[in-house]
């Protein structure tokens, strides 16, 4: 959830076209009596190692832990350090001893120092360094959204893009290739097919009456039964009925077409 922080998203847009050197996350609190089974490891730092692979876009390859318990029975003071495939530094201090919460995040890249309080949400960029010493610093801009719900939202934003296509028994299933491609026959939806227009369309209800008229009738012709066509008796129903409207004309096309059948 540390990735839809409003303070996280502001860092790793702030070091998206740097290189990156290294990170050191802190993340200590006291001790929660509702941990009996995991470690400081499981309940804090696993958010931290998320966010090092996050900002890196790439994986730890080597891991370097140091591990102590002091007053639970699972460890609850945790120093690891990493490196990642693209060669970056990381440093995670986590504990349960300390008697307040602190969330901080420190990256450092050629050109800047970011820091910030996850908590606060308040990020400091330090950039301009000078051979002197001397350094520029300013504070960036950071949201207000919740962090949940921005994480559910991005959750079901994949699901709502296009309908799920559907087999033969009304199952839904993967799109496969050679789908037809979605479109939006109306402005609330994209479904495509009759049959899913008139089923679970959430539009259905402020269309046209006679869209609505003309879905209906799709449905109940799917639904029946085709019936029986004699084709050879409504040619001749057909072929008595004109010669009894116009005898010249049908004697006519009736020797031209034994005409030709002869030729």
């Amino acid at each position: 959830m540390e990735r839809f922080n409003p303070a996280v998203q502001a860092i790793a847009e702030a070091i998206r076209s740097e290189e990156i050197l290294s990170i050191a996350i802190t993340r200590v609190g006291p001790f929660p009596p509702r941990m009996s089974n995991v470690g400081v490891v499981i309940d804090l730092a696993v958010h931290d190692i998320d966010l090092i692979c996050w900002f890196t876009r790439s994986k730890i390859v080597e891991v370097q832990p140091q591990l102590s318990n002091a007053v639970a029975e699972r460890e609850d003071i945790a120093l690891l350090q990493f490196r990642t495939a693209s060669g970056v530094l990381a440093h995670i201090n986590t504990n349960w001893l300390t008697p307040f919460k602190a969330r901080t995040v420190h990256v450092a890249t050629k050109r800047k120092y970011v820091i910030g309080d996850l908590l606060t949400r308040q990020v400091t960029e330090c950039y301009g360094f000078q051979p002197d010493g001397s350094y520029s610093m300013r504070h960036l801009s950071v949201g207000h959204a919740e962090p949940l719900r921005a994480e559910l939202t991005a959750f079901v934003k994949p699901f709502a893009r296009a309908p799920a296509a559907r087999d033969r028994g009304g199952w839904r299933r993967k799109p496969r290739r050679g789908d037809p491609v979605p479109q939006r026959p109306c402005g609330r939806c994209r479904h495509t097919e009759i049959r899913d227009l008139y089923r679970g369309c959430p539009g259905e209800a402020a269309r046209p009456r006679g869209i609505r008229q003309l879905m209906n009738q799709h449905a109940r012709l799917d639904a029946a039964p085709l019936p029986f066509i004699d084709v050879a008796a409504q040619r001749a129903g057909l072929e008595a009925a004109s010669m009894q409207r116009s005898p010249a004309c049908w004697a006519t096309v009736s020797s031209f077409s034994s005409g030709s059948a002869r030729a």
